[in-house]
């Protein structure tokens, strides 16, 4: 009882400081406010600040077709000297007098996980706050992750459904993604809306400074594929646990394989695993940041290997091969998240168990071989509602209409 009463005192005294936010701040529809951050689920993570996922791309396309005042906070100054390079110098800490300024000015705060991606969440009274996530969820997420809301007590859901924020839209793919964010994110189905990811985008057409940050990888992974090799990127989640699966990376086996055929495999750490692959590796495998965004190089790929990684659900847009490689399948289920449909329903590539599976499954993508066309166009399908790259096009419009109803 103590606990209901401790978390019914903090809710109450954050919804005041918020409405009394939306009661001074006078906010202009010609600004937008955006960020991005570490999740306070991953706070193992190197850094506190990324540039990635659709808050970055529809910042981009901003940028380039639009005459609105977009502000980007973040709390890296590196990060806003790089930006300032770029000739995008509305950028600011979040904390600085500009920060907090623009926080209770903009009418639109866009992000990618939660408020805290711009600013601390109370700044956020008076404003539309558009939750554009970062990825089409196999895994659990939100209130669905560990049965969260499930688990509360009957007082604490009474509470929470009193207090809590309801006025956050979402962006989507498909009916399937809205499904699951309607218990997610315990909101209702008008609030979320099919107009497709922003990053998404870049699979499609090349887009202006997509590779800010990551230029020298960007030009690295493409001198590969200059060069005529074969490019395997490889892409796993993180494991809640910690696990360490990178293991088989370190194979003399798969490292004679790789080069006797002329293939590289660009690995791609999830920037929340607690993993980095600290040891000595071969020239046929390139690891890229682990903080880097990987989209701009998706298209120079011969095929992905993830495991339960939502990338792969993005990467069907390319109808390229995905090897899956779920090595701990059953472990994953029961200690980690756990999947909103089962996993052989929500995949469509071959699945390799071992080492020699995984060569073997390799080694079709070289020879040509893809026999699941099909499977892949279905789940695509399933998971995207447009497949045109205007997603972009699309949100725009969107807060413009939103822009004529306030």
């Amino acid at each position: 009882m103590i606990k209901e009463i401790k978390f019914f005192i903090k809710s109450l005294i954050y919804m005041s400081f918020k409405f009394f936010i939306s009661l001074i701040s006078v906010r202009s529809k010609n600004i937008i406010v955006m960020g991005l951050r570490t999740p306070r689920t991953h706070l193992n993570c190197k850094s506190k600040d990324y540039f990635m996922h659709n808050t970055k791309y529809l910042y981009l396309f901003l940028k380039n077709n639009t005459n609105l005042k977009l502000i980007y906070l973040c709390d890296d100054k590196k990060m806003i000297k790089i930006f300032n390079s770029y000739g995008y110098y509305n950028v600011y800490t979040r904390k600085s007098l500009k920060g907090i300024y623009y926080s209770l000015r903009a009418k639109y705060w866009l992000y990618d996980d939660a408020k805290f991606d711009v600013n601390n969440s109370f700044l956020s009274g008076g404003a539309v706050c558009i939750n554009l996530w970062h990825g089409i969820p196999l895994k659990k997420i939100g209130f669905d992750m560990n049965n969260n809301y499930k688990n509360y007590s009957p007082i604490k859901k009474i509470i929470f459904n009193l207090l809590r924020d309801r006025d956050s839209f979402y962006n989507v793919n498909s009916e399937y993604e809205q499904s699951c964010y309607e218990t997610s994110f315990l909101t209702n189905k008008d609030k979320i809306k099919i107009f497709g990811s922003p990053r998404l985008d870049v699979l499609f057409h090349d887009i202006p400074n997509a590779d800010i940050f990551m230029e020298e990888e960007c030009a690295k992974i493409k001198s590969f594929k200059e060069q005529g090799k074969k490019l395997l990127f490889y892409a796993p989640t993180f494991r809640d646990t910690g696990k360490d699966i990178s293991g088989w990376l370190k194979s003399k086996n798969l490292h004679e394989f790789l080069k006797q055929n002329n293939t590289i495999l660009v690995c791609k750490l999830h920037f929340a695993d607690k993993n980095s692959l600290n040891f000595d590796l071969p020239e046929e495998i390139y690891k890229m940041d682990s903080n880097a965004d990987i989209y701009p190089v998706l298209k120079y790929s011969d095929a992905l290997i993830t495991d339960y990684s939502s990338i792969y659900f993005d990467y069907l847009l390319l109808d390229k091969p995905i090897i899956y490689y779920p090595i701990d399948l059953e472990e994953y289920q029961k200690k980690c998240r756990g999947f909103y449909r089962p996993y052989d329903e929500l995949t469509a590539g071959v699945k390799a168990y071992n080492e020699q599976e995984l060569i073997n499954a390799i080694q079709d993508v070289i020879n040509g071989v893809d026999d699941y066309k099909e499977e892949r166009k279905k789940l695509r399908d399933k998971m995207f509602k447009s497949q045109d790259g205007k997603n972009c096009v699309r949100v725009v419009e969107w807060i413009k209409s939103l822009d004529k109803q306030l």
